[in-house]
């Protein structure tokens, strides 16, 4: 499995299974709900995540990349669940595997912490399926939480 840019500069220890995680979060508007997606220089429009740390759990990498990504950090009364977990071939060779958790928020129960690292997007079911590319495990996966977020009971 070939390494990443970390990795390839001694900045990460490589590791033989790569594993992402990312947190689907939709916030309840007046009108619908909406999930919050992060614009990706590359990528394009994806839900905030991204590789799983050493000693870190799926939990933790979503919620750290929430807050690095969107400059979001989510109140302790936030339950997250699990969503998702979804194969990914990686165009550079191997697989990923990506975690995706979800949460609804009221817009209090969200704390801007810090500057986003990339342009935040409140988009909705329609907007995600104009917006997103269809090929990313975001897509899916915000799509199947839109829908079923007013099942989620804590």
């Amino acid at each position: 499995m070939p390494l990443t840019r970390a990795e390839e500069a001694g900045k990460k220890s490589p590791r033989l299974v790569r594993a992402a995680a990312r947190i689907a979060v939709i916030a309840q508007w007046p009108d619908k709900h909406k999930c919050l997606f992060v614009r990706h220089q590359t990528k394009g429009l994806e839900l905030p995540g991204g590789a799983i740390d050493p000693n870190e759990v799926p939990l933790q990498t979503s919620l750290r990349e929430l807050r690095e990504e969107a400059g979001m950090q989510l109140s302790a009364d936030c339950r997250l669940m699990l969503i998702d977990m979804v194969p990914i071939k990686d165009q550079r060779g191997g697989s990923w595997l990506d975690i995706i958790y979800g949460t609804i928020v009221t817009p209090l129960q969200i704390t801007v912490q810090q500057e986003a690292e990339f342009p935040i997007f409140w988009l909705t079911l329609e907007e995600i399926r104009e917006m997103v590319d269809r090929q990313l495990s975001s897509y899916k996966t915000a799509l199947i939480a839109l829908r079923e977020c007013v099942y989620w009971t804590y």
